[in-house]
Parts: C-alpha cells; sequence; structure tokens
C-alpha cells in the first residue's frame, strides 16, 4: 500500500499534496466574480479621484502649485481647513463619549429594549439630511423649543444664539452622526462575554477599574471604527454646515462647492485633495489603532 507521505532521512514528512515549485495552480472560478465590481470601482471611483488629482496642480496653463498656495496659505483656506478638523473633531469626541455608554447600556438590557433602541437610531437615518437639518433649524431659533426651555427654567434671562453658530452646528451634528458610533461600539461589545467583568469583579475591581482595564479596552475595534466613519462622513458633509451655520462659516466640502460654481476646477480640485488626505490621515490612524489593539491581545 503506498503511504499519503512519503519519509525522507533528514527531511520532514512530504505530502503528495504539496505544492511544488514550477506548477501552475488553476484560479478558483469564483474569484472571477470580483471584477465587474472591481471595473466599476476603478472607472467610478479611481478613475475620477486621477484625473481630479491631475488637475489639482494646473493653474496657468501649466503645472503649478498655485492652487494649494492658495488653500494652504490663504487665509480663507486655512480658515476653511481648521474649521473643517475641529468640526469633525468635536463631533466625533461627542460621539465618543455618548455612543459609548449607550453601547454598553444596550448591551446589558434585554433583546426586547435592545430592539426598540436600534429602531429608535435607524429610523431617523432613514429620512433626509435636509429634513432633520430643517428640524435643528427650528429647534434652534431664538423663539425654538430650546430657548423656551431654557428661559422657562430660569437657566438664562435671554435668547441664546444657536442657529448659524459652530457650537449649535456641533450639538446638531452630533445628534445626526451618533448612531454610526453606537452602532459598531455595540457589535463589537455584544461579543465580549459576560463572564469578564463578572470575573474582574469577584477579584476586587470596582467599577472604574472594571471599565478603564476590561471593557475599554475590548471596545477599542469599535471606537476605532465609528472614530474613522464619524469624522469622515462629519468632514464631508456639505449640507448641515451650510443650514446650520450659514456662508460665514467656511468649510472645505463648501470651498470646493464653492470653486467649481465659480468654475474653478483646479481650485476645486486642490481643496478635494486636502480633504481627501486630511480624512485619509485620520481612517488610516484609526485602523493602526485597532490593528495594534488586535495585535497586542
Amino acid at each position: 500500500m503506498t503511504s499519503v507521505a512519503e519519509t525522507v532521512p533528514g527531511r520532514a514528512s512530504t505530502s503528495v499534496h504539496e505544492r511544488r515549485p514550477g506548477i501552475r495552480h488553476r484560479i478558483d472560478p469564483w474569484q472571477l466574480l470580483v471584477l465587474p465590481a472591481s471595473a466599476y470601482l476603478l472607472l467610478a471611483f479611481a478613475a475620477p479621484l486621477a484625473v481630479m488629482f491631475a488637475e489639482s496642480f494646473h493653474a496657468g496653463g501649466g503645472l503649478s502649485l498655485a492652487n494649494y498656495d492658495r488653500v494652504l496659505m490663504d487665509s480663507r483656506g486655512l480658515q476653511a481647513t481648521a474649521n473643517t478638523v475641529r468640526y469633525a473633531s468635536w463631533v466625533t469626541f461627542g460621539c465618543v463619549l455618548l455612543g459609548v455608554p449607550t453601547a454598553m447600556a444596550m448591551v446589558r438590557a434585554s433583546s426586547r429594549t435592545q430592539m426598540i433602541v436600534l429602531i429608535g437610531m435607524l429610523l431617523p437615518m432613514s429620512s433626509s439630511i435636509v429634513v432633520k437639518s430643517f428640524g435643528w433649524m427650528i429647534l434652534f431659533r431664538r423663539t425654538g423649543l430650546i430657548n423656551e426651555t431654557l428661559m422657562w427654567l430660569g437657566v438664562v434671562s435671554a435668547p441664546v444664539a444657536l442657529l448659524f453658530t459652530e457650537h449649535g452646528l456641533i450639538i446638531a451634528t452630533i445628534s445626526l452622526k451618533l448612531p454610526l458610533m453606537v452602532l459598531p461600539v455595540f457589535a463589537v461589545l455584544s461579543q465580549i462575554p459576560g463572564q469578564l467583568g463578572d470575573a474582574a469583579t469577584t477579584l476586587g475591581a470596582g467599577p472604574v477599574y472594571r471599565f478603564r482595564r476590561v471593557t475599554l479596552p475590548l471596545a477599542l475595534p469599535g471606537i476605532a471604527v465609528g472614530f474613522a466613519i464619524v469624522f469622515s462622513q462629519t468632514a464631508a458633509s456639505y449640507l448641515i454646515p451650510t443650514l446650520l451655520a450659514g456662508g460665514r462659516y467656511p468649510t472645505l466640502s463648501k470651498s470646493i462647492v464653492e470653486s467649481y460654481i465659480v468654475s474653478n476646477a483646479a481650485l476645486g480640485s486642490a481643496f478635494s485633495v486636502v480633504l481627501l488626505v486630511t480624512v485619509g490621515v485620520v481612517v488610516w490612524l484609526s485602523g493602526r489603532l485597532g490593528k495594534d489593539h488586535q495585535s497586542a491581545r
């Protein structure tokens, strides 16, 4: 009887099915199914990005860095970049502070409560961002519900300026982007065995220590995913800053639209590249954070 594996003195056992050099293996036909999607992404995403990147260096009939000089050195461009980074950062950190406790509470809740909360978060996401922004405009106006409530409680004696302000914009955007943070954190926390917290309590760990050394490290991959999604969505948003902050609050997305409106596609492309690089750096750092945590476990 022929053995499945041959044993050669001084060498490890070699299987007859071992891949041999020089032999080409057939490609799995199922792998060809990715070709249509890959071709579509190449034509609809990669190619326009390449054209946009090349267009950003066109100025004065030739190749030049003048567009990037206007974006990164001009006061208007610097203000738009700074506003975008600050706005997206505040919204993202606000979503982390509110989203992580919400996800933790959902994990401990019953299945019925989890379903109700998930429906309550997902249903508003199905409505138009314009409708939700106009809803916040009604709440933020001087005679809106927020100001009327604050004055009725005696917190303020006069209406507070919320509409067309940065802090009002941040408050409204946090409410709109919060589900994008809660959902990935909830998905990760749902995979953590509940016995870990009980074991830490048995060993004498208090609530703060248990959260800091057990729950938070395990939830870090979900937080990293939510951080990347919320930051990228907020930094690239156009309608929300336009409706809630007005034209006196420049952002990169608004600068892109304004540049194309005045038929300056090269300047708009430069603003787009800066926005893409800014978001890409944050997404890359978030991915590294999640990978480093996974490798350290």
